[in-house]
């Protein structure tokens, strides 16, 4: 689609070269430079969106059922230096902690991207976007695998998969659902 829209700009301009007198040209190249200042923002953001679109396709309108959430303590900061544990208890501070049992099964056959990445799951309000601070932060993502809860290897999975993921959430925590990139789904309520 891009090769082919960049293709017939080029033919544009090689005619409107050969067939506008010199001020048509000038004037086609000053139109195309303020067009480009006002909607360059625009393109640009859509062209970085496109492919987290795309990868989000693979949960688009899935189905999430919550079996369990129940609060947890926060993990413990692993050895990092004391400038990077002062940032790291600050982002904690005022943070309730959940871990949140979860099945996710994808409903979305009919796309091009079928695998998905637990560890890119977000738990945050679903009037919230990929273009403003969420409210949550998942500390650990767990995969269930042979009967028991596993860490997540940032594996990609297809199809349906049962999770166990630890949320820090900042108040005050309304409705939840899941993201997957510009996807969302499964409305839940945490306790508390």
């Amino acid at each position: 689609m891009i090769k082919a829209l960049f293709l017939a700009f080029v033919v544009l301009v090689i005619l409107a070269i050969k067939l506008l007198p010199w001020w048509g040209s000038v004037a086609l190249v000053l139109g195309f430079a303020l067009m480009l200042k006002v909607l360059g923002g625009r393109i640009l953001a859509g062209l970085f969106r496109a492919p987290f679109k795309a990868k989000g396709a693979a949960l688009r309108g899935a189905e999430a059922v919550v079996h369990h959430i129940e609060a947890a303590s926060a993990p413990p900061i692993e050895e990092v230096d004391e400038e990077l544990r002062r940032e790291l208890e600050a982002e904690r501070a005022g943070c309730s902690y959940y871990w949140i049992d979860a099945t996710i099964t994808p409903k979305n056959a009919d796309s091009k991207f079928t695998h998905w990445e637990p560890g890119e799951l977000v738990v945050a309000s679903p009037i919230a976007n990929m273009d403003t601070d969420e409210l949550t932060q998942v500390e650990t993502v767990e995969v269930f695998k042979d009967g028991a809860f596993v860490p997540d290897d940032d594996f990609k999975y297809e199809g349906s998969r049962r999770l166990r993921l630890l949320v820090a959430v900042k108040p005050p925590a309304g409705p939840m659902c899941f993201h997957y990139y510009f996807e969302k789904f499964g409305q839940f309520q945490l306790p508390g």
